[in-house]
């Protein structure tokens, strides 16, 4: 990780970082629909993957995502 990634971790406030599973709360979907949306990059990538199993993503990033995946499954509809 460089020091500019370390920097940008201290001014992040621990509650913006989500697992896989509070990503898939937020958007209101399953969680096995969030792991094929990530493999799909629908999803954004980690802001920090330290492991495998230690990867989270920006809140912001995460219901901007939700924002636009609403926006198209409207416009599907009409």
């Amino acid at each position: 990780m460089t020091n500019m990634q370390k920097e940008i971790d201290r001014q992040r406030n621990p509650t913006d970082l989500l697992t896989l599973h509070q990503v898939a709360d937020l958007l209101g979907i399953s969680y096995e629909t969030a792991k094929k949306w990530r493999q799909k990059n629908i999803i954004p990538p980690p802001v920090v993957c330290i492991t495998r199993r230690h990867q989270r993503w920006d809140r912001r990033e995460i219901e901007r995502t939700g924002r636009i995946e609403k926006e198209h499954e409207e416009r599907r509809e009409q």
